[in-house]
């Protein structure tokens, strides 16, 4: 049966959960812890609609959390935000581990929440600087 606007209920799930994922990746409303736990709650729905594999869905929540989280241009409270909700959506995978490839995918997904820094990005040369030092005249 379609809504109002004439789309099916299914697809209108998912491309609301597209669309706050969008808003919460590009720290549209830093203030707005809510809206994390809005969008978690929308992709919970999405198995049951048939949409995406719970897997799937706890997943690219989790990818989109972390990169939201590693952002150096979103301000650091959001950052924070996002890698608080990442472990908790990390939790929500160990139990859909059903193969090799997804416990492999699940330890990885561990490995980055568990080196998270909110510091400066480390250069790949080690302690080299990424600027040059400022000359005295």
């Amino acid at each position: 049966m379609a809504e109002a606007g004439g789309r099916p209920p299914a697809p209108r799930a998912l491309d609301l959960w597209h669309r706050l994922g969008m808003r919460i990746r590009l720290g549209w409303e830093p203030g707005n812890a809510a809206l994390v736990r809005v969008w978690l709650a929308q992709g919970e729905a999405l198995p049951a609609l048939g949409l995406l594999t719970a897997w799937s869905v706890h997943e690219r929540s989790l990818r989109l959390l972390l990169a939201s989280a590693e952002d150096p241009l979103l301000p650091i409270g959001w950052r924070l935000i996002c890698l608080d909700a990442g472990g908790r959506v990390l939790g929500r995978l160990g139990p859909l581990v059903h193969d090799d490839d997804t416990a492999l995918r699940l330890r990885q997904h561990a490995r980055r929440l568990a080196s998270f820094s909110c510091g400066p990005p480390r250069s790949a040369a080690g302690d080299t600087p990424s600027h040059p030092p400022s000359s005295s005249t």
